[in-house]
């Protein structure tokens, strides 16, 4: 066994990965509420300013033929578009709406894809920390003398790695 494998090193790196992910954890929520303020300035536009979804991907110029009446009634003088291909969807309405649905919808994609990215992460300190409990179950008292540790710090480290696994589960 290298001294490198060594449990306390071991535990100090995972540990470090669990910080990184608290952190990681401080932005998501940061992105969550970034995304949920435009989602209710988006609801509290008065209905005449609210951006119309068309069913299908359009071009500009097909939206605003595609587009109903009331938009350009309500006084509506500037038409801005916005299409989702993910969703099949062209939404027309005025410029400020539009923009505030692109950042929107730009937040949603960035939460779900870091929501993606922090179970990934999540689950390889599972991985790591249970890793780490069959390396422990292997180790003999030359083991233990050749990394420094005494009887109480190999307890305290396999406590505490246990703990964690419970927790990344």
């Amino acid at each position: 066994m290298n001294i490198t494998d060594a449990p306390h090193l071991q535990l100090n790196h995972i540990l470090d990965a669990i910080t990184e992910l608290n952190k990681y954890d401080t932005l998501l929520l940061e992105i969550g509420k970034t995304s949920d303020k435009l989602y209710k300035e988006l609801d509290e536009l008065p209905t005449n300013k609210k951006p119309y979804a068309l069913d299908g991907v359009y071009t500009t110029q097909e939206a605003q033929e595609l587009a109903p009446f009331h938009l350009f009634k309500t006084g509506l003088r500037r038409m801005a578009v916005m299409t989702d291909k993910e969703l099949n969807k062209t939404f027309a309405g005025g410029p400020l709406a539009i923009s505030k649905m692109k950042e929107q919808t730009q937040a949603v994609r960035q939460y779900n894809q870091m929501l993606e990215t922090r179970k990934m992460l999540r689950h390889e300190i599972g991985e790591r920390l249970r890793s780490l409990l069959v390396q422990m179950d292997k180790l003999t008292a030359e083991d233990l003398d050749k990394y420094g540790l005494n009887d109480y710090q190999f307890i305290m480290i396999q406590d505490i790695t246990e703990q964690l696994a419970k927790d990344f589960k």
